[in-house]
């Protein structure tokens, strides 16, 4: 393993999950550590508001939040460690490195590798079609109708590589939204979250339009309440979208995304461009590339423990990681932060939960220790323990990691995790929650510190361990009206706003807005 001034941690990712990550431990990472974030894009893809800001414009550059501040949010100060940020693509993981698509002399990485001893991956998943700027190439979202434009606009489009800047995503979602203006008759499939949401978006701001929303369960919005169905469902008639309930596409659609479309039972329909709101996917192919064991080939999710620490599926052997290793991996000392935020809407209490007993299927291959103590998976990418995909869960999950990879550097060695003590995801009840499928997020808080987190925080030796809240979840059904489900209660509101409160999440990410103008920044 090549030998490094600091010590390094790496941050795979930097969105909500990895964001968290970032805070805590540029605040708490001692003197002679380093910390390395590394992001695709320049920026975070707000993903919960792009719906909106897809089909309504003049508000796109608030979904797009620049990195810039990315070491100096959500109230903390940085701490001594020496801390970078980079624009890359991670191509390669191994148990001690990671391999960037480009180099970095300048800050001693010319061959773009960089050596870590621990690791937290937030690289979430692949979004479904409509949001996911990634997915497509610049050349399939933009219309090319004429002889003239073939000749004058495509061979600008195919030079031009996406590469996750703010001025490429901006491009993009004004030629996606052309798109979609263009069409007279849309078939939106999947009736999650961001199904449900652009159907009624576009239905509302464009009547005229014939939408169909396709899903394959018989309840929309399956993961919650019937209520929850229900409300959405009558929104969804009122605005005239066409439901087709328990069927699915017969064949995928071409690139071209129109015809005619059998379904599963033989409904037939023709439509000018399909929207595919399905088909999310974990980023964990470099896990498995680095140890196939280690993710769940079903899922295509992460095996982690409850510390969050990357494991193995149960079948697997004993870990590979050598003991000489794994010290090298586990020394240092840092205060554990206590401070407890609330994320992007969510009044997201930490308390001590009593665990009577573990199940069977909870503790199966938990036993031993972690295949790798020191990295840690979080977000989309994690097999959290039936957590919902979502921003705030993330979240929490990055926290019980962060905080344990401060713990480990403390005691200088891994240390036994506490069963009776976890860290839980609780919504208050005047709040709503951002869902894994995508949309519009609610007013944003991130001030406030829960004295009760306080009392998880003693340094006891032992290992923090997460366990998800109830499932939680805010979707619009229109401009203003949307349904939520919190704690269990259910509710609909008609203070929706344009822009779905797109700005209310730039100071989690650093950022302090003064004028409309530091939006296109």
């Amino acid at each position: 393993m090549q030998s490094t001034a600091f010590k390094t941690v790496v941050v795979l990712g930097c969105a909500y999950g990895g964001a968290r990550a970032t805070s805590q431990l540029a605040s708490t990472l001692p003197a002679g550590w380093k910390l390395v974030v590394i992001d695709r894009n320049t920026h975070v893809n707000h993903v919960y508001v792009l719906p909106r800001l897809l089909v309504l414009p003049g508000n796109e550059p608030k979904g797009f939040v620049p990195y810039t501040g990315i070491f100096n949010h959500g109230g903390f100060s940085k701490g001594p460690a020496d801390t970078l940020s980079l624009h890359a693509i991670v191509t390669s993981l191994t148990p001690t490195s990671v391999t960037l698509d480009k180099s970095f002399p300048e800050h001693r990485y010319p061959d773009g590798v960089i050596n870590f001893d621990y690791c937290v991956y937030a690289l979430g998943s692949q979004l479904p079609d409509p949001v996911n700027l990634w997915g497509r190439s610049l050349e399939s979202v933009t219309p090319i109708k004429t002889e003239q434009e073939q000749e004058e606009v495509a061979p600008q489009l195919v030079k031009e590589v996406y590469n996750g800047t703010k001025k490429q995503s901006l491009a993009w979602m004004e030629r996606t939204r052309i798109r979609i203006e263009e069409a007279q008759s849309i078939l939106v499939v999947g009736g999650g979250a961001l199904g449900v949401q652009m159907s009624s978006d576009i239905a509302e701001l464009h009547p005229d339009k014939k939408i169909t929303l396709l899903h394959s369960r018989d309840k929309l919005l399956n993961r919650f309440d019937e209520e929850v169905h229900t409300q959405a469902l009558l929104s969804l008639d009122a605005l005239n979208v066409t439901t087709i309930l328990g069927e699915r596409l017969a064949t995928w659609p071409d690139e071209s995304c129109k015809g005619t479309f059998r379904t599963s039972k033989g409904t037939e329909v023709t439509v000018d461009l399909i929207l595919m709101c399905t088909g999310q996917k974990p980023n964990t192919q470099l896990l498995t590339t680095m140890d196939p064991r280690t993710v769940d080939p079903k899922t295509g999710m992460a095996k982690v423990k409850r510390t969050m620490q990357l494991a193995r599926l149960p079948s697997a052997p004993p870990p590979s990681i050598s003991p000489l290793e794994s010290a090298h991996q586990m020394a240092g000392a840092a205060p554990v932060d206590s401070v407890a935020e609330q994320f992007a809407g969510l009044a997201v209490n930490r308390t001590q939960v009593e665990i009577e007993a573990r199940k069977e299927e909870d503790t199966v291959g938990e036993e031993e220790d972690a295949a790798y103590p020191h990295i840690f998976v979080v977000g989309d990418a994690a097999d959290a323990f039936g957590a919902l995909k979502a921003g705030h869960t993330a979240y929490w999950q990055a926290d019980t990691a962060c905080k344990n990879i401060i713990k480990l550097i403390k005691a200088g060695e891994p240390a036994e995790p506490a069963p009776a003590v976890v860290v839980a995801d609780l919504v208050d009840d005047d709040t709503s929650s951002i869902d894994g499928d995508s949309q519009c997020g609610d007013d944003s808080d991130l001030d406030s510190e829960d004295e009760e987190s306080k009392v998880t925080e003693e340094d006891d030796g032992k290992l923090l361990e997460y366990a998800p809240g109830p499932p939680a979840i805010k979707v619009t059904l229109g401009i203003k009206h949307s349904v939520h489900q919190v704690n269990g209660e259910i509710g609909t509101k008609d203070d929706g706003t344009e822009d779905c409160g797109a700005g209310l999440i730039w100071p989690y990410f650093g950022f302090k807005i003064e004028t409309e103008a530091d939006y296109l920044k």
